[in-house]
């Protein structure tokens, strides 16, 4: 035994509690291959998740190369693709039901909850819409790497909902035209939650971190005509509500509350509309457009000074 250890009595509890770690990294990883083997990317994300509010990484603060020797390259990509998609804890995809109106879409019998646009259901203030773990979660030399393949996935999400046709809210089926709309709504208002989040930290990480902003780099700059398109299609999809709305109006007697409920619908979508955000609801949050445009302003010294 070293003089260090027989006048230090610490030392052996010491080196029996890093003995006890390493077992139980060991053990983690080993979980984690066998999770990933079996194609469940999920659950490895979840135990890397448990192990870390463990605080089972301290000694490895930059755990990448630490796992891509454990797993294997491969295997940690998918791990980092399961982390990129696990799920926020408090709600479902991103939504909650609306407190106002208990998420019935409407306050009474006659007129629309504006905190929920008629749609039932608010973002989650846990996750701030996005329906995933906040990154932050994570280690920080995972959470760069998290959000490339998380705004990365997201982008692409956008971009199949917009290459399918608008819902119409056709005279004669109105309401599955609504119906359509709002799901696409929605959809499309938590991709650009995640698009907000991913773009946030961007910004933090412009200066605090310059290496993991500039991984971020190149998906940012790609972000400006997809954003342009999704605000776009939200715009459209709340002019189809308007329009299912007056359709409903139409086609309800007058002073019923059907009709009164109708038309304060058209009123309210109409006012949305014109006012070019949604300031007011639930879903009230910053454009999309000036959040790129702050980040890309925020983006590595070296570019911007050409």
């Amino acid at each position: 035994m070293s003089r260090r250890q027989d006048t230090d009595p610490r030392a052996p509890r010491r080196n029996t509690r890093r003995r006890k770690k390493g077992g139980f990294l060991r053990e983690v990883a080993r979980q984690m291959a066998a999770d990933l083997g079996a194609g469940d990317a999920t659950a490895a994300a979840r135990l890397f998740v448990k192990a870390h509010q463990h605080e089972a990484f301290q000694d490895h603060p930059d755990v990448l190369p630490w796992l891509m020797r454990k797993l294997g390259k491969r295997q940690a990509g998918k791990l980092v693709d399961g982390l990129s998609q696990l799920p926020c804890y408090n709600c479902a995809k991103g939504c909650v039901p609306c407190e106002d109106c208990q998420g019935e879409g409407r306050i009474g019998y006659q007129k629309i909850c504006e905190r929920c646009m008629g749609l039932g259901v608010v973002p989650c203030d846990f996750c701030a819409g996005s329906g995933l773990m906040g990154v932050e979660a994570l280690p920080a030399g995972l959470q760069s790497v998290v959000a490339i393949e998380r705004l990365k996935r997201s982008l692409k999400r956008i971009k199949k909902h917009l290459e399918c046709p608008l819902p119409q809210a056709e005279q004669d089926d109105a309401g599955r035209g609504a119906e359509q709309c709002a799901k696409l709504l929605l959809a499309l208002e938590r991709r650009a939650r995640v698009l907000r989040n991913m773009l946030t930290l961007a910004e933090q990480l412009a200066r605090s971190d310059r290496k993991a902003r500039k991984t971020l780099d190149g998906p940012i700059s790609s972000c400006g005509e997809t954003v342009e398109a999704t605000e776009t299609r939200i715009r459209e999809c709340l002019q189809q509500l308007a329009t299912a709305a007056i359709h409903d109006a139409q086609g309800a007697a007058e002073g019923t509350p059907a009709r009164k409920l109708a038309e304060s619908k058209v009123t309210f979508y109409q006012r949305l509309l014109a006012s070019g955000n949604l300031v007011g609801t639930g879903f009230d949050r910053p454009s999309l457009m000036a959040t790129v445009k702050t980040v890309s302003r925020e983006g590595p010294p070296s570019r911007r000074a050409r």
